[in-house]
């Protein structure tokens, strides 16, 4: 579960609350969490999909950042 005063969350949602978006970076550290919730609880996420996931988000930052 995503704990509301959790540093990244917690960050999120204050930006929220001021009309700012989330830092996309954070959200791709909160994006990768929720995947791994998904894993323990879905039968069909298994540790290669959760894998490929963050390496695909890993990608993604590197191009954003090159």
């Amino acid at each position: 579960m995503l704990q509301q005063r959790h540093p990244l969350i917690a960050r999120a949602l204050t930006r929220l609350a001021i009309d700012e978006m989330p830092d996309p970076i954070d959200m791709m550290f909160v994006m990768a969490n929720v995947y791994t919730l998904m894993n323990e609880v879905a039968e069909e996420i298994g540790a290669h999909d959760e894998q490929a996931f963050v390496a695909r988000l890993a990608e993604g930052l590197a191009a954003g950042l090159g």
